[in-house]
């Protein structure tokens, strides 16, 4: 027989006739199947508590800067160390909150509603306020847009906007009080139909795109005496929560109340359609949808969502990851314990730490002008439950492909009696189950794990109407491309 494929992750239609898979765990969509998931490996300590932001920034020396928040304190990181970075006196920032970072030149800027927002110069050590205005805006969302800092969903004066845009004069983040003069100024935004609800997330670039939960607004600076103007380019379709928007090059891709979009600057495209929003929101915890975080991995052409189910024993931290690969428009999922996911990029080293590469510099083997102590390589990060540093660079996942459900002899039952995986694993250890049934009505079950013989086949002894078929893989691989099964391995059966 012909190569069977093992498809696009397709969850959402039946079993039977599926073109794609039912289930692709542990792995990442690729144009020939699937590639290996590397596990979590910690590398930092730990934080005092869970944490609720992260960021990563190359500073104008080329210097890597990472910094956390919690819910009391803000952290940089020193080689593999936090150090509390909080300005005097401690931070308030509820659970179901998150800190927002953006840079600002050589600034890394932290926001959240209850807390003055905070700058930090690259290179410095601690926190402080940024405001310098009269106006000392709060707010859960910000983002830079073209010579403006922009904030959403602010706190003013102690009364919340959960629907205000407002933005600082004009190359100067510290002031953000109105005027005509310096172009500070704010929008409140409305919207149509079923009114947009609150700012949920604001991409920044030469225009700005403000997200609320059931509008988009493409923001354009005008210069005076407007400033911006404000269009409302998507209605009755927003962010379903914060963290579902994530934005990479001139794509932004979102989380709606009724599934998975890419929004281009003008026009949604649904990508999880008739393939994995039913299935998603059926697993999603929903009571903590604000937990959900996501990022891009660039190498992979992948973006990834974190989101807890209703089977987390992490009290609402998110324990699995839903994968989708734009060049491909294919999916997959993991599943994974984490508090939250994030693009970082590779931390360099002090003097003091370059003593746990080698106690002599003579001996190491780069000069120390190398950027390879400076750091900047995109990494895929996250943290950990027990609230440390984590980086996807262990050993593959274990790996699970199953497919869809099909008739091996049309319209007949037929009799199997091998099999074999399409899989690149020269270290590693692939095994096969079968599912059967007769009618489509019947309950179906995998049988136990069958390894393989010296030919590369899965030797088995199945009669029945309908096949399914599930591969383990453990120990790595490269691709996992599909399976066949030869023709002196299946056979008619009858019609009974």
């Amino acid at each position: 027989m012909a190569i069977i494929p093992f498809g696009e992750y397709l969850p959402d239609l039946p079993a039977l006739g599926n073109p794609g898979a039912t289930v692709a765990k542990n792995v990442i969509p690729h144009l020939a199947g699937y590639k290996p998931l590397s596990s979590l490996v910690t590398f930092s300590g730990a934080l005092t508590a869970r944490c609720q932001g992260a960021f990563s920034a190359i500073d104008t020396a080329g210097v890597t800067n990472v910094y956390a928040g919690d819910a009391t304190s803000l952290y940089r990181l020193t080689d593999v160390t936090w150090t509390d970075a909080s300005q005097s006196g401690a931070y308030t920032i509820s659970s179901d909150q998150a800190w927002n970072f953006v840079r600002w030149n050589n600034d890394v800027l932290a926001a959240n509603v209850t807390d003055p927002v905070q700058k930090i110069t690259m290179g410095g050590t601690t926190f402080g306020d940024l405001f310098a205005s009269t106006l000392k805006p709060k707010a859960r969302h910000m983002a830079v847009v073209r010579d403006f800092l922009v904030l959403g969903n602010v706190e003013e004066s102690s009364t919340f906007y959960p629907a205000r845009v407002r933005w600082s004069a004009k190359n100067d983040p510290a002031d953000m009080d109105q005027s005509a003069d310096t172009q500070a100024g704010k929008q409140d935004l409305l919207g149509t139909s079923r009114g947009g609800g609150w700012i949920q997330a604001i991409v920044g670039r030469e225009y700005g795109i403000v997200f609320q939960e059931h509008s988009i607004w493409r923001m354009t600076y005008v210069g005076e005496p407007d400033i911006f103007t404000f269009d409302e380019v998507e209605t009755n379709r927003g962010a379903y929560t914060p963290g579902g928007v994530i934005d990479y090059g001139r794509m932004v891709f979102y989380l709606a109340e009724d599934g998975f979009y890419l929004f281009d600057g003008i026009t949604s495209i649904p990508i999880g359609k008739n393939k994995v929003d039913l299935t998603f929101f059926a697993e999603l915890d929903a009571s903590n949808k604000h937990r959900i975080t996501g990022c891009v991995d660039p190498v992979n052409s992948v973006v990834m969502w974190a989101y807890p189910t209703g089977n987390s024993a992490g009290g609402g931290d998110p324990d699995k990851i839903i994968m989708f690969n734009w060049t491909t428009n294919s999916w997959s999922f993991a599943e994974v314990d984490t508090q939250l996911i994030f693009c970082s990029t590779t931390t360099g080293y002090t003097l003091e730490g370059l003593d746990t590469i080698n106690a002599s510099i003579d001996a190491l083997s780069f000069s120390l002008d190398s950027r390879v102590w400076t750091g900047g390589e995109t990494q895929l990060s996250a943290f950990d439950r027990t609230n440390k540093l984590a980086h996807f660079t262990g050993s593959a996942m274990a790996a699970v492909l199953e497919t869809a459900e099909s008739q091996m002899t049309r319209g007949q039952r037929s009799f199997l009696t091998g099999v074999r995986p399409l899989i690149d694993a020269p270290t590693g250890t692939i095994t096969a189950q079968i599912a059967t049934r007769d009618v489509q009505n019947a309950a179906h079950a995998f049988g136990s794990a069958i390894t393989l013989n010296a030919n590369g086949i899965c030797p088995v002894r199945s009669d029945a109407r309908y096949h399914r078929f599930r591969f383990n893989i453990t120990g790595g691989f490269t691709d996992a491309i599909g399976f066949d099964i030869d023709d002196g391995d299946v056979t008619a059966a009858g019609n009974q």
